[in-house]
């Protein structure tokens, strides 16, 4: 009932509401770790083994078997109780090449892509992959069937390097900044397919973009191991806060920078919670919890 009033108030207020949903594995983690989810229904429909193991194409321990019916049929009576019941407005598919495979292979033809695709009520909704996962051919951006839009990296990667000064960069940067017609070609795909982002979920936020050049992930007692280690970052001559204003100025200009190649760039632009309020120092931060993309 509150997450259906949430959703009918941000409709209210003009907004569509997206829901990220991760379809590509269950929290059960490798065989020997204890049956929390659909291993105990059916280990041997829902989930990719090989040689008497589960196969590992999501890097959390296990993938569900998107090849088979039953969890097709699942995964599509999921979506449409989002819909139906909950309200929202479409998805966006956390390591969507998982859900493309079928034997272990990605085919844009895949039964679940193709489903979905013709599902009278699921193919009117907005359908937004993340192109990617760990397994072979993993990366697949611009391979997706019409119908889906999928997160460009390369707009991302371009877009850091280009404003960090990088040389040789004008002509992708344009590429990029038209669309990326060489991932989502002129004629077969709409320029709208390209989801283009200077910063998401997981990395750096738009004022560590601008702040570091090394990552810093200490709290978590992990030895400063996980995240990315390269982030295409700059830190404009000083690791992290600084009271200099001629740095804190450069990073604000950059910042600035950023949105509006973002905005003016042709593509679906999608802009982290917090990030649509660019900082200078971190006594001016603007609190995420306020934003709403």
């Amino acid at each position: 009932m509150e997450f259906q009033q949430m959703v009918d108030g941000l409709r209210t207020a003009g907004f569509e509401v997206i829901l990220d949903v991760v379809y590509n594995h269950t929290a059960e983690s490798e065989l020997d770790h204890s049956s929390v989810c659909f291993r105990g229904l059916d280990n041997a429909r829902y989930y990719r083994h090989q040689a008497g193991q589960y196969l590992n194409y999501t890097g959390c321990g296990n993938c569900i078997d998107t090849y088979h019916p039953n969890s097709i049929r699942l995964i599509c009576d999921s979506m449409r109780y989002w819909v139906d019941v909950m309200g929202v407005d479409g998805f966006r598919f956390d390591l969507g090449v998982d859900l493309g495979r079928t034997d272990h292979d990605f085919t844009p033809k895949a039964p679940l892509l193709q489903a979905i695709l013709q599902d009278p009520i699921l193919s009117e909704t907005c359908l937004v992959m993340e192109p990617w996962d760990i397994g072979p051919n993993g990366y697949q951006v611009g391979q997706f069937p019409r119908g889906f839009l999928e997160c460009n990296d390369q707009y991302r990667d371009t877009v850091r390097r280009f404003w960090r000064g990088d040389k040789g960069m004008v002509p992708e940067f344009a590429t990029r900044l038209l669309g990326s017609r060489d991932l989502f070609h002129k004629g077969q795909k709409s320029a709208l397919t390209s989801v283009n982002y200077i910063t998401y979920h997981d990395g750096y936020t738009m004022k560590d973009l601008v702040s570091y050049h090394q990552r810093h992930n200490l709290a978590n007692m992990e030895d400063n191991r996980d995240g990315h280690s390269d982030n295409l970052s700059q830190n404009f001559g000083t690791e992290g806060d600084t009271d200099d204003i001629n740095i804190q100025q450069h990073r604000l200009n950059q910042q600035l920078c950023f949105m509006a190649t973002l905005l003016l760039s042709q593509g679906t632009p999608h802009i982290l919670g917090g990030t649509s309020f660019p900082t200078l120092s971190k006594e001016t931060t603007t609190p995420t919890a306020k934003t709403t993309t």
